[in-house]
């Protein structure tokens, strides 16, 4: 799996404390890859949500970072 997603915890969960930020696998089509991240997106983005998590736009991708940091933000640490 080559895709990833980038994400806020803003309630903390599974080790991570509130305000962290995670990056997790991604199928092809976006969507976490694990059950959790998936429910917990579901549950964030829900009418009545409770705003677990919010995802991060992808800054290598957007422009926003030169090329040489977009390396070090995409996790290949």
């Amino acid at each position: 799996m080559g895709r990833k997603i980038r994400l806020r915890v803003n309630t903390a969960m599974l080790g991570h404390a509130a305000g962290s930020v995670v990056e997790i696998d991604a199928k092809e089509d976006g969507s976490p890859a694990e059950l959790f991240w998936r429910r917990r997106l579901r549950d964030a983005t829900r009418a009545d949500g409770d705003g677990c998590v919010t995802v991060l736009p992808d800054l290598a991708r957007s422009g926003t970072l030169p090329e040489s940091e977009a390396e070090t933000a995409s996790g290949s640490d």
